[in-house]
């Protein structure tokens, strides 16, 4: 004899798995809140999943609980500002350049560090001068699909994003918004 959850049909069974906490606008912590509340014993090897949820239950669904869904295939580019092999490019030599800095001394992978998951591992990230700053380093994985940039949704696009960390007096202690200009100049110009 099966249970009545297992009776029932996979979306009347995922309709009544309540997620009353789920109330992020980040879709990362979304997706973690929602596995953790499907798998709550997952930590412990010798737990079942809860009955009627299974992998293949889950993987032939269009969209999870709490409206998730898989990541488009690419993503979104604002029609203004369309994405080029050169772009592409110079954002890569751009987000390794500690030119961007104030003093020289910090770029983008400073705190985006590719090894750590695009972040850099700590509590707390550490500025120019070495000063320990407020918040941790978001990963920057996948960004360009969040709605809003930064912890706190500040900036609205990742071209609005960009010239922040720069401009802070600080996190990278660039003197202007001119700064990368400087860049464009010299010896090793872009």
């Amino acid at each position: 004899m099966s249970s009545p959850a297992a009776q029932m049909r996979p979306a009347k069974l995922l309709e009544r798995i309540e997620m009353p906490y789920v109330r992020s606008s980040s879709p990362g912590v979304t997706i973690l809140i929602a596995v953790c509340s499907l798998f709550p014993c997952a930590a412990q090897d010798d737990a079942p999943p809860p009955p009627g949820i299974s992998i293949e239950l889950l993987d032939g669904m269009r969209v999870l609980p709490g409206k998730l869904s898989a990541l488009p295939s690419f993503p979104p580019v604002p029609p203004d500002n369309p994405q080029t092999e050169a772009k592409i490019e110079l954002g890569k030599r751009l987000f390794f350049d500690p030119r961007l800095s104030g003093d020289g001394s910090l770029s983008c992978a400073s705190c985006h560090d590719p090894g750590k998951a695009y972040s850099d591992g700590r509590s707390r990230a550490v500025g120019i001068g070495k000063r320990i700053l407020s918040r941790r380093s978001p990963s920057v994985l996948n960004a360009a699909y969040n709605p809003l940039q930064f912890w706190d949704g500040c900036a609205r696009s990742l071209e609005d994003q960009a010239s922040m960390p720069m401009l802070s007096p600080t996190e990278m202690g660039a003197p202007d918004r001119n700064w990368p200009v400087v860049l464009s100049t010299g010896k090793d110009s872009y």
